[in-house]
């Protein structure tokens, strides 16, 4: 009883009630086990579904990931195909404008460059300006056409057969 005064000290010191030793029911090691047990399988019955619940969570997350993984697959390429499309109509915009301003300027499309109105513009000025200023021979029996003057080889070649025959 020396035991219990002991603990009722100590736990007065805390504020603790210890009920008395007529009131503590004691359990021994079976009596426990068999309350435990029932406890667990109590709990374990509110999760006797769990491992399925899992199993079908797991499926559904790695359907989802292949899904997603196919989405964005699909993502990818439509972003590819519409980068090519962006592409494709800008070389034919600037084909389009390269046809409209060689007709306007009376120029080969092959000679012009640049990617803009202003810069294939600016390009068929400079290459007209050219034109209009260089000082080719037009020989008279032959009209507008421009009479190309023999390369030095053509004319050395031409020499040599000359006096070899």
């Amino acid at each position: 009883m020396s035991e219990s005064n002991n603990t009722a000290d100590k736990a007065g010191s805390s504020s603790e009630v210890v009920p008395n030793s007529e009131d503590v029911k004691t359990f021994t090691q079976d009596e426990v086990n068999e309350l435990v047990g029932k406890a667990r399988i109590k709990e374990r019955s509110k999760y006797k579904h769990f491992d399925e619940y899992k199993k079908a969570f797991e499926t559904l997350q790695e359907k989802e990931e292949a899904d997603k993984s196919e989405l964005q697959k699909a993502n990818e390429r439509a972003e590819k195909f519409e980068k090519q499309f962006n592409e494709l109509k800008s070389q034919n915009e600037i084909a389009e404008l390269k046809a409209k301003i060689a007709e306007e300027f009376e120029l080969p499309i092959s000679l012009l460059r640049g990617s803009t109105d202003e810069e294939i513009r600016e390009h068929a000025e400079c290459i007209k300006k050219h034109f209009a200023n260089s000082n080719v021979p037009v020989v008279p029996t032959q009209g507008n056409q421009v009479q190309a003057t023999p390369s030095k080889y053509k004319q050395f070649g031409e020499f040599v057969n000359n006096a070899l025959s």
